[in-house]
């Protein structure tokens, strides 16, 4: 084990776990065992351009079955040709859609982590849904390199009005926007939820006793939440500890940044990636998926039959 259980030290020190979001401490979790604090975190969510929204009288979807006709209100067509697409999901990185298959009540493995889910029907109601969206014109994805750039200018021009993206990234489309921007928890259908990014902070198994002593206040320290506010708005991630957020400094930080409001009304909901070593690996298997949906049109529901006899293969490596 490369990372030092911090078990010993949170019982020594009556850490208040509690404090910090489930979500948040299950991403620096494995087996029961605590290995590392967040430190610098954040999770999609949906960036929108208020000044238009406010001006058509729609809100962003809260629920999948709000999306068809936030879809009809905003997108904006001439002939077939799609001159504003109602909102844009990232193809290029699975931590953008994997939430949008688990709000779906689908799985990307099956309950003992044996074998691939991402076929099963609830699995693909999510893709399904967005291969409907993309054919009808309301609904963009980018895919491959140069992706990110474009739908970021896209959304700045007033092409897209709202791109689900890094919460890490607001501070730049506030800063590059000539329009009221707005922050929106992704919508959900069986359950809501938004993975967690950012980076934890560990201890080092090999270090020597007095190094690990050193470590942990270190991680105190990091972590506090004596430091948390000043720590992520320098950053430009999230606050991490619910006591900073509830505090005079949080009332402050809200006043300057009230677009991350509707996150931290999500604050539990906020989960990790699908944590199994193989993971890297066969998540690329239906990320293929999407990019064949995205840049070549294909319909990703046969696709995806193909993709989980590669992610097995894959599985019963790691038997």
């Amino acid at each position: 084990m490369y990372f030092a259980d911090l078990g010993p030290w949170i019982k020594r020190d009556e850490v208040k776990m509690d404090d910090f979001a489930q979500g948040m401490l299950n991403a620096y979790a494995y087996n029961g065992k605590q290995f590392g604090f967040p430190l610098i975190v954040s999770t999609s969510v949906f960036v929108y351009n208020k000044t238009m929204l406010d001006e058509l009288g729609v809100e962003p979807p809260a629920k999948w079955d709000e999306i068809e006709d936030f879809n009809a209100k905003v997108t904006k067509k001439e002939g077939d040709k799609t001159t504003r697409y109602a909102f844009s999901v990232p193809g290029w990185d699975t931590w953008y859609y994997d939430p949008w298959n688990i709000n779906g009540g689908g799985q990307i493995l099956t309950e003992d982590l044996s074998a691939s889910a991402v076929e099963n029907e609830d699995s693909l109601r999510y893709l399904q849904n967005f291969y409907k969206w993309q054919n009808d014109g309301s609904m963009h994805m980018g895919f491959g390199k140069g992706a990110s750039d474009n739908m970021r200018q896209m959304f700045l021009n007033g092409e897209i009005a709202m791109v689900q993206h890094t919460s890490a990234m607001l501070k730049m489309y506030r800063e590059n926007a000539d329009f009221e921007v707005g922050v929106s928890f992704i919508p959900g259908d069986k359950v809501r939820t938004s993975n967690i990014g950012g980076a934890g902070i560990v201890m080092m198994e090999g270090a020597k006793d007095l190094e690990k002593e050193a470590a942990w206040k270190f991680i105190e320290f990091m972590t506090s939440a004596e430091q948390n506010i000043k720590w992520a708005e320098s950053v430009g991630y999230l606050p991490t500890r619910k006591s900073a957020i509830e505090s005079e400094e949080g009332d402050q930080y809200f006043e300057r940044w009230p677009q991350y409001r509707s996150v931290y009304e999500h604050f539990d909901e906020v989960t990790p990636r699908m944590q199994h070593p193989a993971y890297p690996e066969f998540s690329e298997v239906y990320k293929e998926v999407v990019g064949e949906m995205v840049l070549n049109k294909k319909d990703p529901t046969p696709l995806m039959q193909d993709a989980a006899k590669k992610i097995n293969d894959i599985l019963a490596d790691y038997e």
